[in-house]
C-alpha cells in the first residue's frame, strides 16, 4: 500500500478496487487515463483544496489531480493557474490522443462549490478548464 494513501480514502468503492490492484491513482499534480477493458477504475485522494478534471464514458476515463499551488514557496501569484493550464494542457493532449473512447462528445463541467454558493470554489481553474475545450 502507498504509504501517502490514508485509511479514511481507502473506505467504500475507492479501497474496493484499490485494494484489488484494479484502480489508476492519479497524484497530486498529475493526469492519467484508464482503459476499463483493462483497469476497472480510476482515483484519486487528499483533494483538500485541489481541483478535479474529469472526462469519462463507458470505454475509458482521463483524471486530473490539480494542486491550488505547485509549490507552497513559490512567489509567483500565477504559479497556481499557470500550473493548472500546464495539467490542462496535459489533460487535453491525452483526450486528443484518445478521442476515440470518448464517442459521444458530451461534456459538462462539475465544480464544487462552498456553503451552497452558487459560484465555483476555484473559479480561475474552472475558467482554465472551459477555455481548454
Amino acid at each position: 500500500m502507498d504509504g501517502n494513501i490514508s485509511q479514511n480514502a481507502l473506505a467504500g468503492q475507492f479501497g474496493l478496487y484499490y485494494n484489488n490492484n484494479n484502480m489508476a491513482v492519479v497524484e497530486m499534480g498529475d493526469v492519467d487515463i484508464v482503459n476499463f477493458d483493462v483497469c476497472a477504475a480510476i482515483g484519486t485522494y487528499g483533494l483538500n483544496g485541489c481541483s478535479v478534471a474529469l472526462v469519462a464514458s463507458p470505454y475509458a476515463a482521463i483524471l486530473a489531480h490539480i494542486p491550488p499551488r505547485p509549490d507552497l514557496t513559490d512567489a509567483d501569484p500565477n504559479a497556481g493557474d499557470n500550473n493548472t493550464r500546464v495539467i490542462i494542457t496535459d489533460f487535453a493532449q491525452l483526450y486528443e490522443t484518445h478521442i476515440n473512447f470518448f464517442p459521444d462528445g458530451d461534456n459538462h463541467i462539475i465544480y464544487a462549490v462552498f456553503k451552497g454558493d452558487s459560484k465555483p470554489l476555484v473559479p480561475e481553474h474552472v475558467a482554465i478548464i472551459e477555455a481548454a475545450f
